[in-house]
């Protein structure tokens, strides 16, 4: 189940839809749709049970841990060959990749701590796909992300204006640099997937000063898939 509540409201459990107000999903995001909750992923979306072309090399920026952590494991599941961790923190990035390791001998696991903020940090993205993995790229997943402090008002000394700004520079700038600079090995790649992955959020669905950063971010993010 998802949680709809403000960290600062425990009733809002409680509320039916229309008195979570800002705090409720709109009807158009589909999450009142059915009452069933999925805790696991069902047979049809098993990683395991897809057979992914070989080679697939597959890239995962914020690949440490959390979300991108488990795409990793899954593009493992699903037979990729050639897998590169993309984060900032390198003691994280060391973990999942003995992890896949463990999972697999056959894959060719890469880790590179990377800003994606950082042009010469995203350039060496390219090095390294070039020099170790044979130029090829088929799956670019676009993950990594900053969380400002969130659910505060935007006037709130706990939220400075610097985090306001880190939330367009790693979530919007750094999708931007990373998807500059790879997609022409992506394309590039003969009979490959030719994929690019952006994860947002729900935080786009919402019209909340609280969460206006996380916000304006998605909605841009998203307002560029569609054009």
């Amino acid at each position: 189940t998802l949680d709809t509540r403000s960290p600062n409201s425990s009733a809002a459990a409680q509320m039916s839809p229309p008195d979570l107000g800002s705090y409720a999903f709109p009807a158009h995001t589909g999450h009142y749709v059915t009452k069933t909750h999925h805790h696991e992923a069902p047979a049809n979306t098993d990683p395991s049970k897809v057979k992914l072309p070989s080679p697939c090399t597959v890239l995962v920026t914020g690949g440490g841990r959390g979300v991108g952590e488990a795409i990793a494991y899954a593009f493992a599941k699903a037979g990729a060959s050639d897998i590169i961790l993309a984060a900032r923190t390198t003691t994280e990035l060391d973990t999942v990749a003995a992890n896949l390791g463990k999972m697999s001998s056959n894959i060719n696991v890469s880790t590179v701590p990377c800003d994606v903020t950082s042009e010469s940090d995203v350039l060496a993205l390219t090095d390294l796909l070039k020099t170790k993995h044979s130029a090829r790229l088929d799956v670019l997943v676009n993950n990594a992300g900053f969380l400002d402090a969130g659910w505060q008002p935007i006037t709130a000394e706990s939220a400075p204006a610097s985090d306001w700004k880190k939330v367009f520079d790693v979530n919007v700038y750094g999708v931007y640099l990373v998807t500059r600079h790879l997609l022409p090995l992506l394309l590039g790649t003969g009979n490959g997937l030719k994929t690019v992955i952006g994860i947002t959020s729900m935080s786009s669905h919402f019209a909340s000063p609280s969460i206006a950063m996380r916000s304006e971010e998605h909605t841009s993010e998203l307002q560029s898939h569609h054009d």
